[in-house]
């Protein structure tokens, strides 16, 4: 606002406020149009006036002039953004909030510059051009991710298996989901992941979960505590990848570490392992980095690498191998895409895959997590690039293969979408399940049929 037009704004304002305090409402309105008509081109100055209209409306109980306030208030913002605002309107609800009027002779000279279409067209400017760089560095960022992509397929066919010798059984396996995006009743849930999962001798927990308010008692601590899972128990933490969502928060994700919410407690025997180099206060992080005995029947398949749209990725997951059936893998994300994952198992375990349970990339036609109005599962985490997120026919495809080779599937809803749970669901029919937070899923050794709490 040019300084003469701003003096002239605040003086009307101080009258307005003055007639206001001697109780002439209509005099105070009267300086409250003129305020409008210098402000109007400028955001905040013009919210303010009308603000002020509105408290007016209020004290004369005139509901016509509440309502077309409050329209206005509205419409100030899209007002602001494209340049248009009828040039000499005073902003009362007695004339249309479209319709220009000439100015008093007084403000002719202060507002000689104010022409409309000239505002809209600067406004338009701007825009072409913020939306041309904007989608030149897009372009740009996504050739980059295009070119990686085809290095790390290229590494994919060149790969030689590293069978993983035997690394033992377990006779039961219980996988308590402790965070997912749906819960049983008296626990939190969000959009992030982390499983308990049990075997014979050891205590797992699978990934941390998110805690994306940044809660003094994160999702994950609240259900650890609700279900009664003693934290200094665990015989291991097992992070499937270096995302926020599964290290415990934001924070954690850009200093390369892992937090339970807000803290990291020591961990004291507890085993920390991970696909990548991570840190830990007090504790020495082991990296996976290929098949890789962790515990009796319990393996890490080692990182299988991705480039998504938001950078690379190297994400694990856990066989676990049940004597007298076959392996069971839990994935957190399923980055890796599940067809390379279920053909690396087979390259590299000496046991039929019998079942999956987690998480899996299939966020279609939108997945739960947005920031900034950006479906960033969608857009930016699956399928080939922002322009080619994965859709239903090779999320279909995918699972009809999964339907001939798996005794079970159990999914869950952080990355998954309601549309293709159900889908999963009338394609396995009763040997899938939905993974809930709080509800345990069972696999017994030497025994057929479906997991069921």
């Amino acid at each position: 606002m040019k300084p003469a037009v701003r003096i002239a704004y605040q003086s009307a304002l101080s009258n307005a406020t003055a007639h206001e305090a001697g109780g002439d409402l209509n005099a105070a309105f009267a300086e409250l149009e003129r305020a409008h008509i210098l402000g109007q081109r400028h955001l905040l100055p013009h919210i303010v006036t009308h603000l002020r209209m509105l408290r007016i409306g209020w004290k004369r109980r005139d509901a016509r002039e509440l309502v077309g306030q409050v329209v206005r208030l509205i419409a100030t913002v899209p007002g602001w953004l494209t340049g248009w605002v009828p040039k000499g309107n005073p902003g009362g609800a007695n004339v249309s909030a479209l319709k220009p009027v000439p100015l008093a002779p007084d403000l002719q000279a202060l507002l000689a510059d104010f022409v409309v279409w000239r505002d809209v067209a600067r406004r338009v400017a701007v825009y072409g051009v913020a939306a041309a760089l904007g989608l030149g560095t897009l372009a740009v960022m996504d050739r980059e991710r295009a070119e990686e992509a085809a290095a790390i397929e290229r590494d994919w066919q060149a790969r030689r298996p590293q069978p993983l010798a035997d690394f033992g059984t377990t006779r039961t396996l219980e996988v308590i989901p402790v965070v997912n995006f749906r819960a049983r009743p008296g626990l939190k849930s969000e959009a992030g992941i982390s499983y308990l999962v049990k075997t014979d001798t050891q205590t797992i927990l699978f990934d941390l979960g998110f805690n994306r308010r940044d809660e003094p008692v994160s999702p994950l601590q609240h259900n650890l505590d609700a279900l009664g899972i003693d934290r200094t128990r665990l015989d291991a933490v097992f992070l499937s990848h270096a995302h926020r969502d599964h290290l415990g928060g934001a924070g954690w994700e850009r200093s390369r570490s892992f937090g339970f919410g807000p803290t990291q407690p020591p961990l004291g025997k507890t085993r920390a392992i991970a696909p990548v180099a991570l840190t830990y206060p007090g504790s020495t992080v082991e990296v996976a980095d290929r098949p890789t005995s962790l515990m009796p029947g319990v393996a890490s398949t080692g990182p299988i690498a991705r480039r998504l749209f938001i950078g690379r990725i190297d994400e694990q997951a856990l066989v676990i191998h049940l004597e007298g059936r076959g392996l069971v893998v839990i994935v957190g994300c399923g980055h890796q895409t599940m067809p390379k994952l279920v053909q690396h198992i087979r390259e590299n375990f000496d046991a039929p895959l019998i079942g999956l349970i987690g998480d899996v990339h299939y966020p279609y036609p939108e997945g739960r997590l947005w920031m900034v109005g950006i479906d960033v599962q969608r857009r930016l985490a699956s399928g080939d690039g922002p322009w080619a997120p994965i859709g239903i026919d090779r999320i279909g495809a995918e699972l009809q293969a999964f339907a001939g080779q798996l005794q079970f599937l159990a999914l869950g809803s952080h990355d998954t979408s309601d549309e293709v749970l159900g889908l999963a669901e009338r394609t396995f029919g009763d040997r899938f399940q939905r993974v809930v937070a709080g509800e345990p899923i069972r696999v017994i050794a030497s025994t057929a049929g479906v997991p069921r709490p």
